[in-house]
């Protein structure tokens, strides 16, 4: 009976280990799991998952936000990194025109600036986005 349990639970354990590693999977009703928010399962491997995310062919919608993820992700680590993905997702936003996308990367370039301390451009950046986001996600733009 005992050896039944412990089998039991080592079985349960590998089954969320493997469901809960993959960030992005076209599989789920919700393909892209946000670190944090959907999931809590952050790891070193987290950070490569989103970059293959990115890279691969997904919706606009959730490629933006994988983008939004890894330049906000990284700005704790390597600024440079974290500019590199802002960028890209600059770049994204401005050729399909989505507001909410434009506001949200917005967000990651003020933070990363106050990370740079470039303060008064972080400030106008966080204004305009404030501007453009609805109240309901205002949480990490007033944090910063």
């Amino acid at each position: 009976m005992l050896k039944t349990i412990v089998s039991f639970f080592i079985l349960m354990l590998v089954v969320q280990i493997s469901v809960s590693g993959q960030l992005i999977s076209r599989e789920r009703n919700l393909p892209y799991l946000r670190v944090f928010i959907d999931t809590d399962n952050f790891d070193s491997t987290c950070l490569q998952q989103l970059e293959a995310g990115w890279e691969s062919t997904l919706p606009d919608t959730i490629r933006l936000a994988v983008g939004c993820d890894l330049a906000y992700y990284w700005h704790t680590r390597n600024l440079y990194t974290a500019l590199y993905w802002a960028y890209r997702v600059w770049e994204m936003v401005s050729q399909t025109e989505k507001p909410y996308w434009s506001a949200k990367i917005q967000v990651v370039l003020g933070v990363i600036l106050l990370r740079q301390e470039k303060l008064d451009t972080a400030i106008v950046i966080l204004e305009r986005a404030k501007r453009k986001l609805p109240q309901s996600e205002w949480a990490l733009l007033l944090t910063q």
